[in-house]
């Protein structure tokens, strides 16, 4: 996994086997710090709201709050079986616990946990556009579909095998869903949340 910085200046990569946190000087293109950081770095997001990173760790069942020039750790979040994706919703933490089924969702101020729900099997991704949050089932074919202020599934959209990486088009109004399992696209309509093609 890796993600840049909003200003476009770093780059921040996960290496899994190695448990290592690397951030790359994208403008001198070279490698400027790396830091072993819990076991099996799994997904990197960046916290808005604080400007720090937040990275899970799989077998760690952790959430790291890293500085994203240090990489120090700031603290750190327990959390459910195997964690892998995070959201960032504005004062909320979307984590995805693949192992467990489940999604957690953390209160970024407290740190307090502020609801569980069983979702679809091995969730893995999420992605928000306008008030919806969905999230790609990698072992359960599908996307669930939870309203972000509700905090509440809608339903299960039924897609191809290990659903995976998710974008958004805001103009058209369509989700693309990246098939690992099957190598295509599915898209669904977000105005009626159906596949389309």
């Amino acid at each position: 996994t890796y993600m840049i910085s909003p200003d476009g200046r770093w780059g921040y990569i996960l290496d899994k086997a190695g448990n290592h946190l690397l951030r790359m000087d994208l403008v001198a293109g070279s490698l400027s710090q790396r830091v072993r950081l819990g076991y099996e770095p799994r997904y990197l997001a960046w916290l808005a709201g604080s400007g720090r990173l937040a990275l899970s760790s799989g077998l760690s069942q952790q959430v790291y709050i890293v500085e994203p020039e240090s990489l120090s750790t700031v603290e750190s979040i327990t959390v459910g079986n195997t964690p892998d994706g995070l959201l960032d919703a504005g004062d909320s933490l979307y984590v995805a616990e693949s192992a467990a089924n489940s999604l957690s969702i953390y209160d970024l101020r407290t740190r307090q946990l502020l609801k569980r729900m069983n979702v679809g099997f091995g969730p893995r991704r999420m992605l928000k556009s306008n008030n919806q949050i969905y999230f790609s089932n990698f072992l359960g074919s599908s996307v669930s579909l939870l309203l972000d202020r509700q905090q509440r599934l809608l339903r299960n959209i039924s897609v191809g095998d290990k659903p995976l990486e998710m974008a958004a088009s805001d103009s058209r109004k369509w989700l693309y869903v990246a098939e690992q399992g099957t190598g295509k696209i599915t898209v669904i309509d977000q105005t009626a949340n159906r596949v389309i093609t």
